[in-house]
């Protein structure tokens, strides 16, 4: 999908430039450039949703209390006890 975007927005900034060197007439590039612009914003935004990782769940909260009392005793804090 970012590919087809890019070729996308390609073929509209060259269909801009094409009216830019009078190669095609004007109405035709503008309009060439805002259907080729239109199409790769709507494709840009499809590879964004689908290239989202969903929202994990947030970790439980700890309460202000729990986690300062933890820090006051330094038994609590380590996983074994020194010996």
């Amino acid at each position: 999908m970012p590919r087809l975007t890019l070729s996308v927005f390609a073929l509209a900034v060259s269909a801009a430039s094409l009216g830019g060197f009078e190669l095609i007439p004007d109405i035709l590039a503008n309009s060439l450039f805002l259907a080729f612009s239109s199409v790769g914003i709507v494709c840009f935004a499809l590879t964004l949703l689908f290239s989202a990782e969903p929202f994990d769940e947030p970790p439980p909260f700890e309460s202000f209390q729990n986690r300062s009392h933890t820090l006051r005793d330094p038994q609590k804090r380590l996983r074994r006890p020194l010996s």
